[in-house]
């Protein structure tokens, strides 16, 4: 997800100023998803049948497997709302609003499971298994469900003519270091950890719409003023969409059919045009995605843009250079994120430090958008300067980025840590090693970990076969908040 810095620096300031006064890899057999879902626009609901066929891809044998329920999130009186107090008037234009997930006939290889809801937030179902499922085995898990969506501008939500379907159906817990992880809808960061997944999923909703799409369509067909869409894929790590009173446009790049999905935009041509551009500057620069199709997609979000596999969310309140670098920043997490996997909640930096700084190796690699490397670079390190020596003033003097979401205190603390100090580290790094070693270590660490999910630790040991040196110290000296600023103080 991508934080505008231009808009926290003022916000920052102006908040401030009374303070001067096991499973990680993939192999063999994949999860698979065939979701039939339909949208109900007069009540704002979307029902659905959903069969998984869960496949074991752990060293350990499983009793029981889980799901998380993030639409769970949004309903009236959740523990963990999706938005903080401080967005609160942003995400709900019309009022705060409310949503939810209801499921029915769970059911394990045909037979009612026994299941239940669990979870630190009510937001996790578990299902007992009827016998243990042994590696590589699997088992075939159905139920139906229905969300009730939110009038609000956040990943899931309808605002305005558009409905944002991100994290909208129960998707299979992620198991690492011999658990499920159930980390409940943290209203910082992105709080995800996405398994490699093959996915059909076929949409009934109201021809007025169009359906944007993370994965090429299959089949399209119209009848009685109902438009019924099916796409598929092979190795998502999700599967978001989004229906929208839309205009398109479409081009190619690097092999990878992209389409810009947008309304009222009379910089659409350019907007397409950054994001080939971002394709293919990525392409050549890092390696070439495992995916065929990109959408990037305008419509109502609360914060600057966020990513899917194959799709991403552009905000529709950006003006024209906060759009360039949005898009920038989303693509790049095709890379970062999607393709290339990490835990977003334990070591959320991997993906956004990398997307931001890919943000500013494109901006350096093309005159015309305007922004000079050296002046982002600059910019990144007045803002994160600035926040260093008003935070102290309050105690705030902890500058690690290396920790989970939920220590975070606030969306600035969590954005000027893993953003800027992230992407000013890599930096840093990029002129101790030289452009070669540190690109060459960026498209080792692509080649190795595409479609497995990524540490710290691997991240690491591509630079260091890249670079020939350790730098397990150097990295750790800005991760646990020991240099406080790019001067190294």
């Amino acid at each position: 997800m991508k934080k505008t810095f231009k808009i926290l620096i003022v916000l920052l300031v102006i908040a401030l100023c009374p303070l001067f006064s096991a499973c990680s890899e993939k192999r063999g057999e994949e999860t698979s998803y065939v979701i039939e879902a339909e949208y109900n626009e007069a009540d704002k609901t979307l029902t659905a049948d959903m069969t998984v066929n869960y496949v074991n891809n752990c060293d350990v044998e499983l009793e029981e497997v889980m799901f998380h329920l993030y639409p769970a999130a949004y309903r009236k009186g959740a523990r963990f709302s999706p938005v903080t107090d401080s967005d609160k008037q942003t995400a709900y234009p019309n009022g705060e609003s409310f949503g939810g997930i209801t499921l029915s006939q769970i059911k394990e290889n045909g037979t009612d499971a026994v299941n239940e809801i669990g979870g630190q937030d009510d937001d996790i179902l578990v299902i007992k298994l009827s016998e243990k499922l042994m590696p590589s085995e699997s088992t075939r898990i159905s139920m139906k469900f229905t969300v009730t969506l939110p009038n609000m501008r956040h990943r899931l939500g309808y605002l305005d003519n558009n409905v944002n379907f991100g994290n909208w159906y129960p998707v299979a817990c992620a198991y690492i270091d011999g658990k499920f992880d159930t980390s409940p809808y943290y209203a910082i960061g992105d709080p995800f950890v996405g398994e490699l997944a093959d996915y059909k999923v076929t949409v009934r909703y109201p021809e007025s719409y169009t359906m944007a799409s993370p994965a090429p369509i299959s089949g399209e067909s119209v009848e009685n003023g109902i438009k019924t869409t099916t796409a598929e894929a092979k190795n998502l790590r999700d599967f978001a969409f989004v229906l929208g009173k839309f205009e398109q446009k479409s081009a190619s790049a690097s092999g990878i059919s992209i389409t810009y999905y947008y309304y009222d935009d009379v910089n659409a041509d350019n907007n397409l045009s950054a994001a080939t551009d971002a394709v293919n500057f990525y392409t050549d620069t890092f390696g070439k995605l495992p995916y065929s199709t990109l959408s990037v997609v305008k419509t109502p979000f609360l914060q600057g843009g966020m990513e899917y596999p194959g799709l991403v969310y552009i905000s529709d309140t950006l003006n024209q250079s906060l759009t360039i670098e949005v898009i920038a920043h989303e693509v790049a997490h095709q890379w970062w994120g999607c393709a290339v996997g990490n835990n977003q909640i334990t070591e959320a930096w991997i993906d956004e430090a990398l997307a931001e700084y890919s943000t500013t190796l494109f901006y350096g690699a093309f005159d015309k958008y305007g922004v000079k490397k050296s002046d982002r670079i600059a910019d990144a390190l007045s803002s994160f300067t600035l926040y260093c020596e008003l935070y102290k003033h309050n105690g705030k003097d902890d500058t690690s980025f290396n920790r989970p979401l939920n220590a975070y205190g606030s969306n600035m603390e969590y954005s000027y840590l893993v953003y800027l100090k992230g992407s000013l580290m890599l930096e840093s790094l990029y002129n101790t090693i030289g452009e070669k070693k540190f690109l060459s270590g960026l498209k080792i660490y692509f080649d190795e970990n595409a479609n497995k999910r990524a540490t710290a630790d691997n991240l690491i040991g591509a630079f260091e076969k890249s670079a020939g040196r350790s730098l397990g110290t150097f990295v750790d000296s800005w991760a646990s908040g020991k240099v406080g600023l790019y001067a190294g103080q």
